[in-house]
């Protein structure tokens, strides 16, 4: 559990990272594409639903610890 936590947690930061660099159609200066446009999967990560995934995944890590300390 905590293991997947970690990877929650990882994943919902990068996507907070990765997000504001995303386009949702392709972005052309002097006729050179700057910037391609992202899979909607990706696109779907707003600011918001990375914190709460990174939320969750830190939830979830520190579940077992409250168990295991008691």
């Amino acid at each position: 559990m905590i293991l997947l936590g970690i990877i929650i947690i990882l994943f919902g930061l990068f996507m907070l990272y990765l997000r504001p660099q995303l386009s949702d159609k392709d972005q052309f200066e002097d006729g050179v594409l700057i910037r391609r446009k992202a899979p909607p999967f990706f696109l779907m990560f707003t600011k918001k639903i990375s914190l709460v995934l990174a939320g969750a995944g830190l939830l979830i890590a520190n579940a077992p610890l409250h168990v295991l300390l008691g």
